[in-house]
């Protein structure tokens, strides 16, 4: 059976299917709205709707959105989006992780949460890049938020930081004595990410744990791993790091792994020339398939020039595949029809982007960034609620995962290129 999740509002992004190519209109939010203290927590609240969805003065690049049950109103959600702070102006994020946070209900009231994470060593703040932040909850009913914080630090890339809340504070867990480096076996690297997959058959040989963890690195190369469920930042016993999880590239095509590696984690047959990974990894279950976002380059998808602006995705099985590639899920240079109606051209500066996707109050979103003017030290958040459609066909049997644009005004609600010109 095929099932459909829609979106209620047209969506500002291009997305792209395999070779069928999607795109969405752009609506600039004016952010003039004022921000708000919220009388309960005295926190800043940003109301405004639109792109970007925050302050024009914040600038949170590589978020990554978590639903969140909110710790101060039991039975209440959240949406999180955690991510690095650009404030160096020469070069890229900051000393902090940042989160900005919505009622799952309303996200046009986005509350500042602060900085949730900064490392202090030897007289100097570490540069914090793309980080991820997972909940883990214990047979006991505990919960534990681990936050993976990319720390730029030497012999810091794989710190991992633990709290009761997803708020925070976050305490380093895997530090030498002296606060220097990580202890051995800290096996997370670049643009860390990381999916917990709860177990309910009681014949898995993880049950009493009640959980497995895969975390999934790595710039311009690909890695993953089961992940120790007792440390959550070693490898799991009887297990061993994939490397070369699915080919990355130069460019569009280009493979810029080793002539000869073999991808045990892709189909066989699939086009090893369409996944073009660079950076950034993310993953989300639907349905009964996994769908892994990561930032790749573009291309022939839809006749530009190869960018590392897009976001790709593949789907697969398990959270280990095998994988099929599915396309480009954003470009944030945001590709319109030409004037004449034969090409496509970008309405937006490219740079690079990262981000993922999140069900959120029964409703599947978008997560990116943008580069405003082609300046990538001032990078902003953007979002769009976005169409997703599975059958419940394993993918080893030929199901499939499609992402689309939704257009609430077309026939067949599907929004394409064309549409940018009525």
């Amino acid at each position: 059976m095929k099932k459909i999740l829609r979106a209620v509002i047209k969506p500002q992004i291009l997305l792209a299917i395999g070779a069928m190519f999607l795109l969405v209109s752009c609506q600039s939010n004016d952010n003039s709205a004022d921000l708000k203290v919220d009388p309960e927590t005295g926190q800043y609240v940003h109301n405004a709707v639109g792109n970007p969805y925050l302050p024009l003065w914040e600038h949170l690049p590589d978020g990554e959105p978590r639903v969140f049950e909110d710790p101060d109103n039991p039975g209440k959600y959240r949406v999180y989006i955690i991510g690095s702070q650009d404030v160096r102006t020469t070069s890229y994020c900051g000393p902090d992780i940042r989160a900005w946070s919505a009622p799952v209900e309303d996200l046009s009231k986005w509350r500042d949460e602060g900085p949730l994470f900064t490392y202090h060593v030897n007289g100097q703040w570490d540069v914090m890049y793309a980080p991820d932040l997972v909940e883990v909850k214990r047979k006991d009913g505990t919960k534990e938020y681990y936050l993976y914080p990319h720390s730029r630090g030497p012999g810091r890339e794989a710190m991992v930081a633990k709290g009761d809340r997803p708020d925070g504070p976050f305490t380093p867990i895997n530090m030498t004595d002296d606060s220097t480096r990580t202890v051995e076996g800290s096996i997370m690297g670049f643009d860390p990410a990381v999916y917990i997959e709860y177990i309910d058959d009681p014949e898995d040989p993880d049950y009493e744990i009640g959980f497995r963890a895969y975390g999934y690195w790595g710039f311009q190369r690909s890695l993953a791993a089961e992940l120790d469920q007792k440390t959550m930042y070693s490898l799991k016993p009887g297990t061993e790091v994939i490397d070369r999880f699915i080919p990355a590239s130069n460019s569009y095509g280009d493979i810029r792994d080793p002539e000869g590696t073999t991808y045990p984690n892709v189909y066989e047959g699939e086009d090893l020339d369409a996944f073009n990974f660079f950076e950034a990894a993310s993953i989300r279950k639907i349905g009964n398939k996994y769908v892994w976002v990561f930032s790749g380059y573009s291309g022939p998808d839809y006749g530009l020039s190869s960018t590392n602006s897009t976001l790709r995705y593949a789907y697969g099985d398990s959270p280990l595949g095998p994988w099929k590639s599915g396309g480009v899920l954003v470009d944030s240079r945001a590709v319109v029809q030409g004037k004449d109606g034969s090409s496509l051209q970008t309405s937006y500066s490219g740079h690079n982007t990262h981000g993922s996707i999140e069900l959120i109050n029964d409703q599947w979103y978008a997560f990116y960034h943008r580069a405003p003017r082609g300046f990538g030290y001032a990078r902003q958040p953007m979002v769009a609620p976005v169409t997703i459609e599975w059958d419940e066909t394993p993918v080893s049997e030929g199901g499939k995962v499609t992402i689309r644009a939704y257009d609430p005004y077309a026939e067949d609600n599907i929004w394409t290129a064309e549409d940018s010109q009525v």
